[in-house]
């Protein structure tokens, strides 16, 4: 895939070989006074033992890999500064230089690939990562991953179970939080003020009495989620491929249901209705609220009960978000399933030569081990783009290189904390990665080729309801058959089918 200097050195030192072979049949035997010394036949000849010695690892040329990053825009504009000090780190440790291309969007990066672009190693996630996986631009590292045990052995197992493809492993997963699950945040000051027993609160119905009390008293978002969706708060109840079709976990495993004719839906549907017209959800702003506007309820002190995503140190990771201490509550367990793992991952492309799949692999079990190579990567160069305060990271504010996290770049376990993180933070990951549940859908990929067009039917009809629906705004008692009825003439009856179909031929291929 790309020509080696190597290449140029050989042609170079057989161009020199030759002119001096010519030189020295000019040469005549009375033209120097060694032509009649005796032979040293015993004397080893060192062109012979250089000959016969094999190549070492430091005689080598470095392998030369094309590393496509995620993209920061012109936040980055020092990414070649931080190349040349990656390749002067790594290259005697690995053998390895890079050449760093930051992604201008994910359509960029198919069309790099399709066209056969020279990019070895990428970073990519989500939807996209399935279109690599079933496309087959990504390497199968299924064989080649037991190679390297170090970068094996900082992912759990189950994460590798999850990330999985048809049994296969497409992907390396920056790790991170691997599993996902939900609940609530409620400022402080507000528990502390009703004096409410957040321990007393197991589902979401629970909250209710709370919510009166913020209404009494004038709180203008009692209960506030910008994209409230059902999955959310019934993650226990279904493992979701859609977030309107999933597996019943308490059910049969083996069957793909259609979730908006359960019962589980119409009642929380019923319940956002009450709570909408009991004034729990803000009729005036809760439909287009602008971050700016959130800010100001937000300092206000004018929300209460919030939507939250389960992370590592989540009470401190929400509290950061917010101009006040706020308590967290989980409602549901944490699951590793399809997908979860794949918002931040490398892949390696299918052409990449034995030599090319080597370096990426090395250099990834670098990144994901060196605190060095990591800090590089993650944060750039010391002194010129964070500084170190009591041995914590400090990024310098416009410095030219800001990635936003470590998420993005590496493992969690590798780099230098940054300042005000906890000092536990590696073992609150694992703790959080490991005691997460395999979910029963775990590694199964929905192919939606064959149902585009009513996927995307059915897309249009939730955005005309589900927003609306979600927040309490409709009866369902009327709109529920309506779009219940708007999806069946989209074609969901199909997409069940299709996706029942190759869920039966994953579970039988198992």
């Amino acid at each position: 895939m790309k020509l080696r200097n190597k290449t140029l050195r050989v042609l170079a030192a057989l161009l020199v070989f030759v002119m001096l072979c010519g030189s020295l049949a000019a040469c005549s035997p009375a033209d120097t006074k060694e032509t009649d010394a005796p032979e040293a036949t015993d004397a080893p000849k060192e062109t012979d033992a250089a000959t016969d010695a094999p190549e070492t690892e430091a005689d080598k040329e470095p392998v030369e890999i094309v590393w496509y990053r995620k993209h920061y825009g012109d936040q980055n504009a020092d990414e070649k500064m931080v190349e040349d000090a990656i390749n002067a780190y790594i290259e005697p440790l690995i053998n390895v230089r890079v050449s760093v291309i930051e992604s201008v969007g994910s359509t960029a990066l198919d069309m790099a690939l399709a066209a056969g672009d020279d990019i070895d190693l990428f970073w990519t996630s989500g939807a996209q990562l399935n279109g690599f996986m079933t496309t087959g631009a990504a390497y199968n590292l299924s064989d080649v991953l037991p190679n390297y045990p170090e970068l094996y052995n900082i992912i759990p197992e189950t994460v590798w179970e999850a990330s999985k493809y048809q049994g296969s492993n497409y992907y390396v997963p920056v790790y991170k939080e691997s599993a996902t699950g939900f609940g609530l945040a409620v400022p402080t000051p507000l528990v502390e003020k009703y004096g409410w027993d957040l321990s007393t609160i197991d589902d979401i119905e629970d909250i209710e009495p709370m919510l009166e009390q913020l209404a009494n008293d004038g709180i203008d978002l009692p209960f506030f989620k910008q994209t409230m969706m059902y999955y959310q708060f019934c993650y226990d109840d279904f493992a979701f491929i859609k977030h309107y079709m999933g597996v019943d976990r308490d059910g049969d495993t083996t069957k793909i249901v259609d979730i908006t004719k359960t019962d589980d839906y119409k009642e929380y549907l019923e319940m956002m209705y009450r709570w909408n017209q009991n004034g729990y959800i803000n009729q005036e702003e809760m439909t287009k609220l602008e971050d700016s506007v959130i800010s100001s309820y937000d300092a206000a002190g004018e929300i209460g009960f919030k939507y939250w995503t389960q992370v590592p140190d989540g009470k401190a990771n929400e509290s950061a978000r917010h101009p006040y201490e706020v308590e967290v509550i989980p409602l549901t367990k944490t699951y590793l399933g399809t997908g979860v793992a794949s918002g931040s991952t490398y892949m390696i492309n299918a052409k990449a030569t034995d030599e090319e799949l080597d370096a990426c692999m090395k250099l990834l079990q670098l990144l994901y081990t060196d605190e060095t190579f990591a800090n590089l990567a993650a944060y750039g160069i010391e002194g010129e783009h964070y500084n170190l305060v009591d041995g914590r990271v400090e990024r310098i504010s416009d410095s030219g290189y800001n990635y936003p996290s470590p998420w993005a770049v590496t493992s969690v376990t590798a780099p230098t904390l940054m300042v005000g993180e906890a000092e536990n933070k590696i073992e609150l990951y694992n703790e959080f990665n490991n005691a997460a549940e395999l979910c029963c859908t775990a590694g199964f990929f929905f192919d939606e080729t064959t149902v585009v067009a009513e996927l995307a039917a059915i897309d249009a009809v939730f955005e005309e309801y589900q927003r609306l629906m979600d927040h309490g705004f409709y009866d369902p008692a009327e709109y529920l058959p309506i779009l219940q009825e708007r999806l069946a003439s989209a074609g969901i009856d199909k997409v069940v089918a299709e996706c029942q179909a190759q869920y039966d031929a994953w579970l039988a291929s198992k």
